[in-house]
């Protein structure tokens, strides 16, 4: 009877060691995806209307790790692209030639951006852009991401008389009066 219950209570010390090392695992498995997601970097991209005194048609792109780790080695290749109907530029050419798209950003620190600034009428002629964005994190490994830079998002928020202008305007016409 006593070697009955030795075997009996050997058997749930052994079942309780099996589902005590999943369950181990499986919150070491969770732990680690957490701490890594806490260092990942994020690198997003986005257009906004910039009000300039000089030019009334500039877009800055943001381009912004808002991930917790730093990013590396960050390149950028246009992969897609519209225009308008009846429209043809050479707009295309112009955002390759930005410095981001020729040599990359090296790094990106955590919640912080860079802002690049086109002039032009993009807005009127480019629907979107798409950018595959390639960056490394902290321990070298590759993360790909596709954007669509969307033109026609931002058209809405351009103002149809520049505020800057109009004070620099109004301003002329009363020093004009004295």
């Amino acid at each position: 009877m006593e070697n009955t219950l030795n075997i009996i209570f050997s058997g749930m010390v052994a079942i309780s060691t099996v589902v005590y090392a999943i369950l181990t695992w499986k919150l070491t498995s969770e732990t680690r995806k957490s701490r890594e997601g806490q260092t990942e970097p994020c690198i997003v991209m986005y257009p906004i209307y910039n009000i300039n005194y000089f030019y009334n048609n500039q877009i800055d792109i943001i381009i912004e790790n808002v991930g917790m780790g730093p990013s590396r080695n960050i390149s950028f290749e246009i992969v897609d692209y519209k225009e308008k109907k009846n429209t043809s530029s050479d707009l295309i050419e112009k955002i390759k030639e930005l410095s981001f798209m020729r040599n990359g950003i090296k790094i990106l620190s955590p919640k912080n951006q860079e802002r690049y600034k086109l002039i032009g009428n993009y807005n009127e002629i480019l629907e979107y852009v798409k950018i595959k964005i390639t960056y490394e994190n902290y321990n070298g490994k590759k993360l790909t991401y596709n954007y669509e830079i969307n033109f026609n998002s931002i058209k809405d928020s351009i103002p149809e008389i520049n505020p800057l202008n109009a004070i620099v305007n109004e301003l002329r016409k009363i020093s004009s009066k004295k």
